[in-house]
């Protein structure tokens, strides 16, 4: 018999056998699929979800011109602050209120997950 295909073999004409029947395998769906699922499995692997909740942080500052600064960096006016306040990470954080004419004071605060309100009341310089 010549041009006989084995049985379980496909031919090299676009893996078809030689009476027009599909071949049962199929190398590259195969590899796909396989591809495929080990994808998922391995993003599943890998991603971190972080169910925490943000920290926001509310201040009210007299005078309301005071300006908050957390862990040494400018995040808003307290004016700004007490309406809108600034979502931050939960932990622990230094913050520096600082307003003209008035005494700088310093903070230290662990901050917990929801909204923390901070009322601060500065010292004037006296003349």
């Amino acid at each position: 018999m010549t041009g006989a295909v084995p049985a379980g073999r496909a031919s090299r004409s676009g893996g078809r056998a030689q009476n027009g029947a599909r071949a049962s395998f199929r190398p590259m769906a195969a590899r796909f699929v396989i591809l495929g699922l080990l994808s998922l499995t391995t993003v599943g692997c890998y991603s971190q979800v972080n169910y925490a909740r943000p920290a926001k942080l509310r201040v009210v500052a007299v005078p309301d011109t005071t300006t908050v600064y957390v862990d040494d960096q400018f995040i808003g006016s307290a004016r700004v602050l007490s309406v809108r306040p600034k979502t931050l990470q939960p932990g622990i954080k230094h913050i520096t209120f600082k307003a003209p004419k008035h005494f700088p004071h310093d903070v230290r605060v662990d901050l917990p997950e929801g909204t923390t309100t901070i009322e601060m009341k500065l010292r004037p310089i006296p003349n």
